[in-house]
């Protein structure tokens, strides 16, 4: 079975230490998530950044403050793994 376009480099990068690689793979991350959020069909991946920083940096700190999720947090929640999970 082929590799998936890019699975070269995370390879490479997850077998390195070298934390300048890592730091720049962090900083390229939502960059990367709109460029394959592009190459798909709108209705599947619609609005899957602004979900996924919404996932990554106001979701945790909800938690923490809720100490739980609220029903449209988790049809959120439920949205962003479903679209994420198509790239």
């Amino acid at each position: 079975m082929s590799q998936r376009p890019g699975s070269g480099a995370a390879i490479t990068l997850f077998q390195s230490s070298d934390i300048a690689a890592w730091t720049t793979a962090i900083h390229r991350y939502n960059e990367a998530v709109a460029l394959k959020a592009s190459l798909k069909p709108k209705t599947t991946t619609k609005d899957l950044c602004k979900l996924d920083v919404w996932w990554r940096e106001t979701l945790p700190e909800l938690i923490a403050t809720q100490g739980h999720l609220t029903a449209d947090q988790l049809v959120s929640a439920v949205d962003w793994k479903l679209k994420r999970g198509t790239l």
